[in-house]
């Protein structure tokens, strides 16, 4: 029995833990065993004090913890009320285990049960209940517990969820415990031996044995959650990653992905250590069995959060060492390494460090070039030079590039430069037989420089690619310092969702709760009496979100039903398409503002409005509108003029023109006055000039301050 690491073909297990398998059992029956029997021994014995004859109701009675905890009590001739789900699982039961009579079977989807248990306990209630149920379920276990009764909470939803309790239940002197094994077995070795020992004396008076299981193989394990999200199960749901063998020493192949590993014995060097994605990095070494650690940085430790990381470590009994070494000179990584090796041999060395000075390449200097050089191009150089000498047993020598050196990123032209710097230096060591490897990694996200970007409403693009969460960076990191390439990459490629693979809201929901056939159900029973739990209910909140921009909250979704979710569907379309076709009518009105007018298009000459109206002694204007002859944006310039205001425009009927040409068919109309204005706009300014050039060659004109 294990606390973490379940799932994998090697681990190493506290000898308290332990038990022999009966000879009788396979080791399939076994693994039905340890982890639900324990938990139930520790909570009836060691927490609910269970004595022969005392009244217990189980919720989910045909799961694995409610099968475990119908055999113990059985054993010890309690007074037994079980709830289940489904039919089935009540045929099961009846089939299985004739001593439940009917009545003291209950339904765990509503709250009939405390129904059952009034009439049955004459208002009297049950010593003990072992409950899994959530919300108001959960208050309605709480009401049906006799005086001085004692609530096992095995469910985690309502204590995640910080849920509120009814104080006036305690009138009742019941008390609440809420059944946390996993923690017992971490932290209270002596009170896991006990409970293993009791379990061993289960196994021998007989009413610890084993539970029907459902089976799936090792490559099948996504489909075993799923299966397991769904609640239709029956006992336990296992992993079988082998056959059984007779013989205790056999060769097992398998397929499996290499593992990072660090020694104890030497030291592991993080460059920008402190930032976010570098005390992820210290995290992970930790957790791969890193005793020694050299983080360095320019500042120090300068956030509470810093502080708190290390502190934690510290308590692991891990050395961390915090440098602030000038790792962009040389005598700065060499002072670096000896630092480093007081602790122990380098294993290790992981350059993080960056400094960004993003610009279009117009706009960069010698000085942006020098500053996103320094911690990496620089700091990598003067590290290979000096770890040759300094760390003979160096086995890791690791650099953390990006994509905007390999796919190229506008406005960082200097910091992919330095980026290609590393990786011309790790191909160099791999020749010469020296460890090397450059990550080229995409946008990581939630923590580093790309997550505090965006936290700054900062437009993040990366050549195409989603942010990685950190932990899918480092579990990638397993396979990436197994390579034997110098240069390899990471990323999350952003993929276009394909039209006709999107379906409706309810289509979608319907199959993460599993329901193949919409009409065998209510469009109005809420998703959590249709067998949501909490995974589902994450799972459904994301893709309503992600996929249909239906915004609901966790706490929404538990009461949201098929009928409201199309409505709100339905009201989300109708709402998508009054946008649309607000915006498509607003074009039209633009554009048809832009269409001439039909009676003065083939004119010469057209007198616009302005602020003088009457013949009045005022200047002339002459407006010349661009080569589409659209004079709608320049009415907000000519209504303000204090002049006659002409529009003037050349024919369309010899588009080959040149402007010469243009200017001189237009010219007649301007000469009428001795003083006037030209206005041209956009294309019609060449043409404006090529009029002034005429006049002037003319002599009809005198070029003056006011033209």
């Amino acid at each position: 029995m294990t606390s973490i690491q379940g799932i994998s073909s090697y681990f190493t297990s506290d000898p308290s833990s332990i038990w022999k398998i009966p000879e009788s059992w396979t080791l399939e029956d076994a693994a039905t065993v340890s982890v639900v029997y324990c938990t139930v021994i520790y909570a009836l014995f060691m927490v609910g004090d269970m004595k022969p004859g005392s009244s217990i109701l189980i919720h989910s009675v045909t799961g694995g913890i409610g099968l475990a905890a119908l055999n113990v009590c059985l054993h010890y001739k309690c007074e037994i009320y079980v709830t289940v789900g489904t039919q089935e699982k009540r045929a099961y039961l009846k089939e299985n285990y004739p001593q439940i009579p009917d009545n003291h079977i209950g339904n765990s989807r509503d709250t009939s049960f405390e129904q059952m248990i009034k009439t049955e306990t004459r208002n009297k209630g049950v010593d003990i209940i072992l409950n899994s149920l959530s919300e108001d379920k959960l208050q309605a276990s709480i009401r049906c517990l006799a005086q001085g009764g004692k609530f096992m909470e095995i469910g985690k939803y309502d204590l995640a969820n910080d849920s509120s309790l009814n104080l006036l239940f305690m009138e009742k002197e019941i008390s609440y415990h809420g059944i946390l094994f996993d923690v017992v077995f971490r932290n209270f070795k002596e009170m896991t031996s006990i409970v293993v020992k009791r379990l061993i004396e289960g196994i021998g008076e007989g009413f610890v044995k084993p539970l029907p299981r459902a089976l799936f193989s090792a490559d099948e394990v996504e489909k075993s959650y799923k299966y397991m999200m769904t609640g239709k199960h029956i006992g336990k749901i296992l992993i079988k990653l082998r056959n059984e063998e007779e013989d205790s020493v056999s060769t097992f192949h398998m397929m499996s992905n290499p593992r990072f590993h660090c020694d104890v014995r030497y030291t592991y060097v993080v460059i920008g250590g402190l930032g976010g994605v570098g005390l992820e990095l210290g995290d992970w070494l930790v957790l791969r069995g890193a005793r020694k650690l050299v983080l360095t940085s320019r500042s120090g430790i300068q956030t509470g959060y810093q502080q708190q990381r290390i502190q934690i470590w510290t308590t692991y009994g891990i050395e961390v060492k915090i440098s602030m070494k000038d790792v962009t000179t040389q005598r700065g990584c060499e002072d670096l390494i000896n630092e480093a090796t007081e602790l122990g041999p380098v294993d290790a060395i992981f350059n993080l460090a960056v400094v960004l000075k993003d610009a279009l390449f117009e706009d960069q200097t010698q000085e942006t070039f020098e500053t996103s050089l320094a911690p990496k191009a620089r700091a990598t150089l003067y590290l290979d030079q000096i770890t040759r000498k300094l760390c003979p047993k160096l086995r890791y020598f690791v650099i953390f590039s990006s994509l905007s050196c390999g796919r190229g990123n506008p406005g960082q032209s200097n910091y992919g430069m330095a980026n290609s710097v590393m990786e011309r230096i790790c191909e160099n060591r791999k020749r010469e037989g020296l460890p090397a490897v450059a990550i080229q990694w995409g946008a990581i996200g939630e923590v580093g420089l790309a997550a505090k970007m965006q936290k700054e409403n900062k437009e993040l693009v990366l050549s195409g690619t989603l942010q990685q969460k950190i932990s899918s960076c480092l579990e990638v990191l397993d396979v990436l310092l197994k390579h034997n390439y110098p240069v390899v990459s990471s990323m999350v490629v952003a993929k276009k969702q394909q039209k006709n693979n999107i379906v409706s809201a309810v289509e979608a929901v319907s199959f993460v709760l599993g329901i193949n056939d919409m009409r065998t159900i209510s469009h109005y029973t809420t998703f959590t009496e249709l067998g949501m739990d909490s995974m589902m209910s994450i799972e459904i909140v994301q893709l309503l979100g992600k996929d249909f921009e239906i915004d609901v909250t966790s706490r929404d979704v538990r009461s949201l039903t098929f009928a409201k979710l199309t409505e709100m569907e339905k009201e989300k379309t109708n709402k998508s398409v009054e946008v649309l076709d607000k915006k498509t009518e607003e074009g039209e009105n633009l554009f048809i503002q832009y269409i001439p007018n039909r009676e003065t298009i083939r004119l010469s000459a057209v007198k616009l409005n302005s602020l003088i109206d009457s013949p009045l002694q005022a200047p002339s204007v002459f407006v010349l509108p661009g080569v589409e002859s659209i004079f709608k944006t320049l009415e907000y310039l000519t209504n303000t003029l204090k002049a006659h205001v002409i529009r003037v425009q050349n024919s369309n009927d010899n588009p080959e023109d040149s402007i010469e040409e243009t200017a001189q068919n237009t010219l007649p109309h301007k000469v009428r006055d001795t003083s006037f204005y030209i206005i041209g706009h956009s294309f019609a300014t060449l043409v404006a000039l090529g009029m002034i050039s005429l006049l002037r060659k003319t002599g009809n004109i005198v070029i003056g301050e006011n033209i």
